[in-house]
């Protein structure tokens, strides 16, 4: 007889969560497209839709398909909350932001979102890659822990923006 592990999460925590990844493809890709001054941004991929940018969708599988990607970052791509796609004002050139989002971020979702600009900087090398987490609250180890990290923090209340990076990573 075989046991099986089941984590359960609490009522509260997966509402919480849900109610703030309802909200990425509303809110969180204009407050992206604005911190990170980028015209015609549009999701091209969302765990909130169904539907993923055809073009992204086959850059993605092509680069893993001819081994530029891991199986393990092609992955980390798909599973990724909000990835956020456009034309930098300040470069010109075409730039993805990786977003990971929950009520109250964590380490895990500042590695996350860092992993999943790490592998698209691989599959779009000439793009600018920018690594982001969309919240409500964070702690205050884990914003300057983003900070260090080069991650982006993007609260849903008061719009405000914690965590600023100079540069594409």
């Amino acid at each position: 007889m075989t046991s099986k592990i089941v984590k359960v999460i609490p009522q509260d925590d997966f509402l919480k969560d849900h109610s703030i990844r309802s909200e990425l493809l509303g809110r969180a890709v204009w407050r992206v497209a604005d911190r990170f001054n980028i015209r015609r941004a549009e999701p091209v991929l969302a765990i909130t839709s169904l539907s993923r940018d055809e073009g992204f969708e086959e850059a993605v599988c092509d680069a893993e398909e001819f081994g530029v990607l891991t199986d393990r970052e092609y992955h980390r791509i798909l599973d990724t909350d909000l990835i956020v796609q456009g034309r930098s004002n300040d470069t010109g050139r075409d730039t993805y932001v990786a977003v990971e989002s929950s009520f109250t971020i964590g380490d895990s979702d500042i590695v996350r979102a860092n992993r999943t600009a790490s592998a698209l900087r691989k599959v779009f090398p000439d793009s600018d890659v920018w690594a982001a987490v969309f919240c409500s609250t964070i702690s205050d180890e884990n914003s300057q822990r983003a900070e260090d990290d080069g991650v982006t923090v993007i609260t849903k209340s008061a719009c405000e923006i914690h965590a600023r990076t100079s540069k594409p990573l």
